[in-house]
């Protein structure tokens, strides 16, 4: 006996043992029937369906509805990098599917849903109205409690049976069609067609004994339809085949890619560069989603938007990447510049983010890279909110860090499930959480989101409007230099406000947050100050206040004075150190002709200074403790210094050249 002969017969057998009502059309009137059936009658079947175990680990795809799911007995073979979970129930309709959603799909917690009811609906003569308002109340309840999940409507299917009632099969698919079309997340799988013969005639050939359910061949046309759409919803590809690497290419290192249970998995190799599994194609705008698992304590990353060209670093590649971490630091999702900018997005200020990612097991990502709005989930919690448009498209590659040490030779990172959207982005993104910081990186311009969150420019990028010098009514008039959005003190003696002078804010600060980005030159010396009084120094020099310190500290001998490295880039001047406050022991100094951000935040007697979105310094300065360090220091004479209820913010001019722009700032 065949498979397919074998697969007939014991469906047949089943069914006539176990629901020998369905397997012929049902003797009904004609009066059409508003009232939901006794969904009770499925007791005995949702107990088994309560029964069934499922890994958390991994996405649920969950197959629901009446007999032709209850029977399709080979699904999960046929979508094996999947977890499918059948919950179908024969002779089922769309009302005994809202009765027992808890029991079938909510508690499964899917992420794709597809639903095979209307058959028996249309057979016990439900009207398209009541159908249609069940089908809605199934698909709101399903959104209500997982916003994101895909649900897709099976047509009801032609059979021999039930040809008789091809009117009304028409009506409910035709509602059905129009309801997916209207509704976000909500796609529609036409089997009717590919069920019928070039006449229009249903096929003879696909059903079993009873003219009603379907053998292997059936099941068959059927995958046709659903196949491209499992875990794929409409409008999404597949990145990667699960075969082989038709559309990539690997780039720079020679770690070892092979294909394995239709997963993309890197093998780390020793005494090679990064590698790259990178797609022939660029991506501009899209929204890409994997799953990944990781060996312990490797590193890697998804590229994108990112670029691999002769005349940059010998074809290197270089862009946006999304980490993949397990260290201590737990930076898995944040936006590192691969060979350009280092860290754009550090989950330093996201701890919700931080525990996203799952150690050891399967995680799945989603990157949204929408004009200049790049955000990124991690098992769909938000991890980063970056602004930035420095790239428009590039090639996606799947990366095997460099290693360094035998020991972490042939460590595996994992990929499975990748697909990419690439139109209809805007109906398709993702709700902002709210607690997540945008990090904007757009010269001179304000977000819609920090605009709402209070933000302005203090510079306007073109003017001296709200500037000063310290030492005068007007803005200097030589020293200081504005072009292409750039505010640039210049070079002269390497001394004081000897050249153009400080300026400082017309405006007086209590408390704020305060965001700069700075670039220095070799050897340069500069600051940013806060709380300043311009009238409390009556000599030459810079006028008094709290000051982040921004020095080439490798270059300049004011980093080796003070006392144990407070005056190094970053620090409380002459007063605390700036050291990171996170695992990772750099404070995040991107280096020389690069620009890095300074950020201050003062709430109160609270004040914070951040290097590069990593906390650096951290104080109370009402506190005794902040008294005695001014009384170690050589503010020591200045009375109540930093503790000014109000003051000017400043920018020094200390005779090198450094440079300015995105100076904005919010108040509290």
């Amino acid at each position: 006996m065949s498979k397919s002969n074998f697969y007939n017969l014991t469906l047949l057998i089943f069914l006539c043992l176990v629901f020998p009502a369905c397997t012929a059309t049902s003797q009904v009137s004609n009066t059409a029937k508003t009232e939901s059936p006794d969904a009770t009658r499925f007791e005995a079947e949702i107990k088994k369906i309560n029964k069934i175990r499922f890994d958390n680990n991994q996405d649920r795809i969950v197959f629901t509805g009446s007999s032709s799911i209850r029977f399709w007995l080979d699904v999960q073979e046929r979508y094996p990098t999947h977890q499918v979970i059948q919950t179908g129930f024969g002779g089922s309709e769309m009302s005994d599917l809202l009765h027992y959603l808890e029991e079938t799909v909510l508690r499964f917690k899917p992420a794709q849903v597809f639903i095979y009811e209307g058959d028996n609906d249309v057979n016990s003569k439900r009207p398209t109205a009541t159908i249609m308002e069940n089908t809605r109340k199934v698909v709101g309840k399903i959104h209500q409690k997982f916003p994101d999940c895909e649900i897709v409507l099976i047509s009801a299917k032609p059979s021999i049976a039930r040809w008789s009632l091809k009117p009304q099969y028409d009506a409910i698919n035709a509602e059905f069609k129009k309801y997916a079309e209207a509704e976000a997340k909500i796609s529609y799988a036409n089997v009717w067609d590919i069920m019928l013969d070039e006449k229009g005639e249903v096929l003879k050939d696909i059903f079993i004994q009873d003219g009603l359910h379907m053998n292997k061949k059936g099941y068959d046309l059927w995958d046709k339809i659903i196949q491209p759409m499992v875990g794929i919803p409409e409008g999404w590809q597949p990145l990667f085949n699960g075969k082989n690497f038709d559309g990539f290419e690997q780039l720079n290192g020679e770690a070892i890619y092979k294909v394995e249970d239709q997963q993309m998995v890197g093998y780390t190799t020793p005494n090679t560069p990064n590698s790259f599994m990178a797609t022939k194609k660029d991506y501009g705008d899209f929204i890409l989603e994997f799953e990944v698992k990781a060996d312990n304590a490797i590193n890697s990353g998804v590229q994108f938007r990112s670029l691999s060209i002769p005349e940059y670093n010998k074809g290197r590649i270089h862009g946006y990447q999304c980490e993949i971490e397990s260290s201590a630091r737990k930076w898995a999702g944040g936006i590192y510049d691969e060979a350009r900018r280092a860290w754009l997005y550090p989950l330093t200020r996201n701890e919700k983010g931080r525990q996203a990612f799952i150690t050891g097991d399967w995680n799945h990502y989603r990157i949204e890279a929408i004009g200049s709005d790049i955000r990124t989930w991690i098992n769909g919690i938000q991890c980063a909110n970056l602004v930035d448009d420095m790239t428009a498209e590039g090639l996606i590659g799947f990366q095997v860090h460099g290693i360094y040490q035998k020991s972490q030779e042939g460590t595996q990172v994992k990929w499975r499930n990748i697909k990419i959207k690439t139109t209809d982005l805007e109906t398709t993104r993702k709700k902002v959480d709210p607690n997540v910081p945008v990090f904007s990186y757009l010269n001179n311009q304000l977000t819609e989101a920090e605009k709402r969150a209070g933000w302005r420019l203090l510079w306007d990028g073109k003017t001296t409007n709200g500037w000063r010098g310290a030492k005068s009514a007007s803005f200097p008039e030589k020293g200081w230099t504005m072009e292409d959005g750039v505010l640039k003190v210049q070079k002269s003696d390497g001394r004081e406000s000897r050249n153009g002078g400080d300026i400082i804010t017309e405006k007086l600060y209590s408390n704020f947050e305060l965001s700069v980005d700075f670039k220095l030159t070799e050897g340069a010396n500069s600051g940013i100050k806060y709380f300043v009084d311009p009238n409390l120094l009556k000599v030459k020099g810079s006028a008094i206040g709290l000051e982040f310190q921004i020095l080439d500290d490798y270059g300049h001998p004011d980093a080796k004075q003070g006392k144990n490295g407070n005056r190094t880039v970053g620090s409380l001047y002459d007063l605390i150190r700036a050291q990171s406050f996170t695992p990772r022991k750099s404070k995040n100094f991107k280096g020389l002709s690069q620009w890095n951000n300074a950020r201050i935040v003062v709430k109160g007697g609270k004040v914070e200074h951040w290097l590069n979105h990593t906390k650096v310094v951290e104080f109370d300065r009402f506190s005794q403790m902040f008294l005695a360090l001014v009384e170690k220091s050589k503010y020591e004479n200045w009375e109540n210094f930093g503790r000014l209820s109000e003051g000017h913010i400043l920018l020094q001019d200390h005779g090198d050249e450094v440079s300015f722009r995105n100076i904005k700032i919010r108040e509290f």
